[in-house]
């Protein structure tokens, strides 16, 4: 795997927590899942990844869990004064018994207690057991389960002994400088921006594009936020909006602000990655720089990537995390935008006629030169 000349930065692992079978939710936070392998399995496939200088994020939901979680079943026997009934959201007046409020359409996944020291003590706790075995951070699904204050608490706990953790949220759609804000958390999934670039493509109306890179603008003045075009378990991007629209649709997602990532599983057809990755693990992701996994990236995203990183300099990548998109024109056939970083400046350029296509630009000031990076 060459992490370092692709720019990856590290990985998110999909989900490996010990989970019941028929409802995917938490039986036992501190447990690998016994049909994934043993801790020591997940603890050699971390060690390898930061062999290859690849930080590692764990996918958890530690504010749900399973209904057959041994301690939901010792909170309804020992009651609301037990420190399992303290631990878990519970209609104790129910009719016909105490019974765990709704969590989820189904009514299979158990919400924690977000008001109870035993609660935020859970969440720490797990955290801080992966972390101690060689976790870099997490990616909290299901974060908007309890409210951003709650996450708050947990992490005051956990980074009074791992400070450098970092910690990604799916908060879902909201207020996302808000509740980045509150909760503490490192960065947010930016669905907006992904549902954006990918509608776009469809009506190719330049006008709501600007309006979602606008809203995307006010996210990256507060924090960096996750981008992505696909999430595991969805279509692929190639399927979603052809072949060469989603190589168009990568060019927004690589140079627009934030920390990009792309599902392992994405291939372009026909196209065989140039190199392969060393271990199967679910999912590629991790911020500031732009993350992956090799297999991730096939003959044109690779093409795009060996371009900006000349651009860039290798690690100076990290000048566009942060970069806003400042408009320059906009009609509703061609749009220009800035992308504000370290010299050189960079200018993303968008036009729709018979087809989509994305132009980057680098201007050189030392030469007063224009160099085309993609397009």
């Amino acid at each position: 795997m060459q992490a370092d000349l692709l720019g990856v930065s590290g990985l998110i692992l999909g989900p490996v927590l010990a989970a019941d079978p028929s409802d995917g939710g938490l039986v036992d936070a501190l447990r690998v899942d016994p049909r994934l392998g043993e801790e020591q399995d997940l603890r050699a496939a971390v060690l390898g990844f930061k062999y290859e200088g690849l930080k590692v994020l764990m996918e958890a939901s530690f504010a749900l869990v399973s209904r057959q979680h041994p301690d939901v079943a010792r909170a309804l026997l020992g009651g609301p004064d037990s420190p399992e009934g303290r631990l878990f959201d519970i209609d104790w007046d129910a009719p016909g018994g105490p019974r765990p409020r709704p969590a989820d359409g189904a009514g299979q996944l158990v919400r924690l207690n977000q008001s109870s020291d035993e609660a935020v003590e859970f969440a720490a706790t797990a955290m801080l057991h992966w972390l101690s075995r060689g976790v870099d951070g997490f990616s909290l699904s299901s974060a908007s389960a309890v409210p951003p204050e709650f996450w708050r608490r947990a992490l005051a706990r956990t980074r009074e002994l791992f400070p450098y953790q970092w910690v990604l949220a799916d908060f879902g759609r909201g207020d996302l400088v808000d509740l980045v804000e509150r909760s503490t958390v490192d960065s947010a999934m930016q669905f907006d921006l992904r549902d954006g670039i990918v509608t776009f493509f469809s009506d190719r109306n330049l006008r709501r594009l600007d309006r979602v890179i606008e809203q995307h603008n006010r996210c990256l003045e507060s924090f960096v936020p996750q981008t992505f075009l696909t999430l595991p378990g969805e279509p692929s991007i190639t399927r979603t909006l052809g072949e060469d629209n989603a190589r168009q649709a990568l060019a927004l997602l690589l140079f627009l602000g934030g920390a990009p990532s792309v599902d392992s599983g994405y291939k372009l057809p026909g196209i065989t990655p140039p190199t392969h990755p060393i271990l199967p693990w679910q999912r590629a992701s991790f911020g500031p720089r732009i993350s992956g996994t090799s297999e991730s990236f096939p003959a044109i995203q690779w093409s795009l990537l060996e371009k900006r990183d000349k651009l860039r300099g290798g690690r100076q990548w990290r000048s566009l995390e942060r970069s806003r998109a400042e408009r320059l024109h906009l009609s509703d056939t061609y749009a220009v935008y800035q992308l504000r970083g370290e010299h050189p400046d960079v200018f993303l350029e968008i036009r729709v006629g018979r087809t989509v296509s994305v132009q980057v630009r680098a201007h050189s000031s030392m030469s007063g030169s224009d160099k085309l990076i993609w397009g």
